[in-house]
């Protein structure tokens, strides 16, 4: 995928401005993620309906004290006095808590600034920036919760944290909160529901990123924690670009929804580790991309009709799943790189797992247990460039052209496998690679049960049909 001016590091001077007014410091130059699919972001219908409220002239005082509790639109802001967005203008500064109630804070130019050593807690509101504002939340060295509330319509991000010189920043966003519609094709940065920068953390529970223009959650070299707790859902869907994305840093999720995106549902990249157990549906990419010297561990998850692939693993990067489904895909697995795959239902791919060498061979890929059936062109299909693929205890049948090949140098070993009833041939291998099978079943495929003009090894304790050399 080739995603860029996607992040805002708040590292280096200056270089840009939002509707005439300058972020001083902070804000350094965009990244691009190294490509694997390329693909125009289809920005989400934003049909958020806003609300109406009575007017206030003047909330000054309210923002600077302890405690919020209105329906207004507010239209005196708080001068930021120092730090990376001294100067500029927010509707709430350094405020303990925030709600319940509705906020139009589409007078300035951030909704919520939380400064360095300070904690916000918004509780059962609404911070509206009516594409007027351009960030709802900005948490500058401090701490942010958000209980039960919704964050949306800024220009820029819902949420953007960084931390300041002597001070982390975090964030809660807990207890159905909602992350939407943030974001503007009129902008080449931000664009996501949260922006977690530079060592920042998230923790995102039973709450909703949805519909923002490019990611539900983007972070760069910082942790991020997603969880769900019913009856609430954890949703990542339907947002411009991937439904969460870490550069760099630490994913956890345990619970999530990440399905409709215009990119990938999670993707790790640049040294990211993924840990993640959920659902990555419907994504106009991949369900989880995995690339740039990263590694992801998958177990038990739904990567189910997604355009491209349910799981890619790039050339530099680990992949290691375990269990789950990945059906109705482009392929159900795409591997460039070292993979351990392990009681995966593969079913009505392209390909079941494609394995591909012709950009790092040789590599090795384990695959261990699990059903690949009913596949539209091959069960395993191991491209290695003298890479190693070892097979156990795997069930190809049905597919409908082979089910396993060996192509391009791959030395392959199965054991207790089964491949029968494909559309052509059980086994092929072709004149570079190499077959050692033992305690294996290949019958009734169409063509041949093994077929090769490379090296067959025959190890014993195999019931085979038609063998053609």
């Amino acid at each position: 995928m080739n995603k860029t001016a996607k992040s805002l590091f708040v590292t280096g001077a200056s270089l840009f401005s939002l509707a005439g007014f300058t972020l001083f410091g902070g804000v350094g130059a965009a990244m691009a993620a190294p490509a694997a699919h390329t693909h125009m972001v289809q920005a989400p219908t934003k049909n958020a309906v806003h609300h109406s409220s009575p007017t206030l002239s003047h909330l000054s005082s309210l923002r600077k004290s302890n405690s919020v509790k209105s329906n207004t639109t507010i239209s005196g802001c708080y001068s930021i006095p120092t730090g990376l967005f001294a100067g500029e203008t927010a509707a709430f500064f350094n405020v303990a808590n925030i709600g319940p109630g509705y906020f139009n804070v589409s007078k300035c130019d951030i909704g919520v600034y939380v400064g360095p050593g300070f904690a916000t807690t918004i509780n059962g509101a609404t911070i509206d920036g009516y594409h007027d504002t351009a960030f709802g939340a900005v948490v500058e060295g401090g701490k942010l919760t958000v209980v039960t509330s919704t964050i949306e319509c800024n220009y820029v991000d819902g949420i953007l944290a960084f931390p300041a010189t002597t001070h982390s920043a975090s964030v809660a966003v807990r207890q159905d909160s909602t992350l939407q519609y943030n974001g503007s094709s009129e902008e080449w940065f931000g664009g996501n529901g949260a922006d977690i920068e530079d060592g920042a953390t998230l923790t995102f529970d039973s709450s909703q990123a949805i519909y923002n223009y490019n990611d539900g959650i983007y972070a760069t070299l910082s942790k991020v924690t997603v969880s769900e707790a019913q009856p609430n859902l954890t949703e990542l869907n339907d947002n411009g670009g991937d439904g969460l994305e870490n550069s760099g840093g630490t994913t956890t999720v345990t619970g999530s929804h990440a399905d409709g995106n215009s990119y990938d549902g999670i993707e790790g990249w640049a040294g990211a580790t993924t840990t993640a157990i959920g659902t990555a549906a419907l994504n106009n990419d991949d369900g989880f991309e995995n690339n740039s010297y990263s590694a992801m561990t998958l177990t038990n998850v739904t990567a189910d009709n997604n355009y491209y692939e349910g799981v890619y693993s790039d050339q530099t990067s680990t992949l290691n799943s375990t269990a789950g489904s990945f059906a109705f895909n482009g392929d159900g697995f795409y591997v460039e790189g070292a993979a351990t795959i392990t009681n995966a239902n593969i079913v009505g791919n392209c390909d079941g797992i494609y394995i591909d060498g012709t950009s790092n061979g040789p590599f090795r890929v384990n695959v261990t247990g699990g059903t690949i059936t009913l596949n539209g062109d091959d069960g395993i299909y191991a491209d290695t460039y003298a890479g190693v693929v070892v097979l156990s205890r795997v069930t190809v049948v049905n597919n409908s052209d082979d089910g396993v090949d060996a192509i391009d140098g791959t030395l392959m070993t199965a054991s207790y496998v089964t491949s029968s009833f494909n559309g052509y041939d059980g086994f092929y291998v072709d004149s570079y690679s190499t077959l050692n099978l033992s305690n294996s079943t290949a019958i009734n495929n169409f063509n041949a049960d093994v077929e090769f003009t490379g090296v067959f090894n025959n190890l014993g304790g195999n019931h085979l049909g038609v063998v053609i050399s």
